[in-house]
């Protein structure tokens, strides 16, 4: 789902919905519509499905680089900030179950790359990767 573009989904008694909205994660919006339909947080359960790789890869390269230097820390920084969404609505919402974290096995397009939509190149190994992660979730 693309935020501000398609409305929430409503799935099997569910209701899916994409987080990127003011977040990265966006537990705020999906906990409001949880409580509109039950009366208590600890009826609320939540499966976090990313669709970047939240790891942050190991670098054992001392770089004299500066360019590789500034992508490292951008890397740096932003795992810490996805992780601190995640940790952070946690924490504010102790009633509710945080059932599933699941997020890419394999690294997936980023920067300029993910406006390639060509089925081949992009699309295709994308929804391959989230179809073999998602069945792996599920087992």
């Amino acid at each position: 789902m693309i935020p501000g573009v398609f409305e929430n989904l409503k799935w099997k008694g569910h209701v899916l919905m994409d987080g990127g909205t003011v977040w990265n994660t966006n537990f705020v919006d999906a906990v409001e519509r949880c409580r509109e339909q039950v009366d208590d947080d600890s009826e609320i359960t939540v499966d976090v499905i990313v669709c970047t790789g939240y790891n942050l890869k190991n670098n054992d390269q001392n770089s004299q680089d500066s360019y590789n230097n500034y992508l490292r820390n951008n890397e740096i920084k932003e795992y810490h900030t996805n992780m601190g969404d995640i940790s952070t609505f946690v924490e504010a919402y102790p009633n509710i179950t945080f059932r599933h974290y699941i997020q890419p096995s394999t690294p997936l397009a980023s920067g300029l790359a993910m406006l390639d939509f060509s089925n081949n190149t992009n699309t295709w190994p994308m929804q391959a990767i989230g179809r073999t992660d998602g069945a792996n979730a599920v087992a």
